[in-house]
């Protein structure tokens, strides 16, 4: 995770797509494809998809797995080879081929290279067409689980994040403030989550503070941090499965206000 910031990486994903009222991410897998030999490389590959609302007289909130989006390694558009074969519609070409199975991550973020969400929901698709939806729990910590109450029904899970739970942590770490001269001072930290649900905070730039009262002030931020009550903060899920046990902030202190934290999704 340390290695990802440090290289600020922004990564290909694999797949990318736009819902009507949210952002998902479908994690790949190859028997999404109709191709009978391997054309494709997913990890470098441009590749999006839709799940928009289509009109339908007898069904109104009818979801249809589309394929907007799809090119070789070498950069070369396969839309047309599908749309011959399976047709296309305003958004491109609907997976009419294909009934299973896929996990999808609600309004992924790239975190530094990670394509990361807190939401995650199994899809059953039949000929492109989803016909149900199961939701998949994901850690949550403990500020997470009482800001939810003021998520809006139509938001996204990163809405609370931002707004609520960094307001927490600004509370908790300013509790313990220590009186400085410094006028403004900024840092880029991880804080982590372990297996047993202790936070711990990490110094990604400035690599080095040379002022006496800057390390007092970073020394007693990160002693907050480590002070959190465990499982303050839960876990992310990444596109290839895998759990992101780490969150990106940026720490902005200011005499009149303390610290302010933001996180580094894009």
């Amino acid at each position: 995770m340390i290695l990802n910031f440090s290289k600020s990486e922004v990564k290909n994903t694999p797949m990318q797509s736009i819902d009507g009222f949210e952002v998902d991410a479908v994690v790949v897998n190859k028997d999404l494809f109709p191709f009978s030999e391997p054309k494709i490389n997913l990890e470098y590959d441009k590749i999006k998809w839709s799940l928009l609302y289509t009109l339908s007289s007898s069904d109104p909130l009818r979801r249809t797995l589309t394929l907007m989006q799809i090119e070789d390694e070498n950069g070369i558009s396969l839309i047309d080879e599908l749309a011959d074969k399976y047709g296309k519609n305003s958004n491109g070409v609907p997976a009419v081929w294909y009934s299973g199975k896929i996990d999808v991550l609600l309004c992924p973020l790239n975190m530094f290279g990670e394509i990361v969400s807190r939401e995650k929901a199994v899809l059953t698709i039949s000929k492109g067409i989803v016909i149900s939806q199961e939701n998949v729990p994901i850690k949550k910590g403990s500020i997470e689980k009482k800001s939810q109450k003021a998520m809006m029904l139509d938001g996204c899970w990163y809405d609370s994040m931002r707004y609520n739970d960094l307001g927490a942590l600004e509370k908790f770490v300013n509790q313990d403030a220590v009186t400085s001269s410094i006028k403004a001072f900024a840092l880029s930290i991880l804080i982590v989550t372990d297996n047993q649900g202790k936070e711990s905070g990490y110094i990604l730039s400035p690599q080095k503070t040379e002022k006496q009262e800057e390390k007092i002030l970073v020394n007693n931020l990160l002693k907050r941090i480590n002070q959190l009550s465990p499982w303050s903060f839960g876990w992310l899920e990444t596109i290839n499965g895998s759990i992101f046990q780490g969150r990106y902030l940026k720490a902005d202190y200011s005499q009149n206000t303390g610290w302010r934290f933001n996180d580094y999704f894009h």
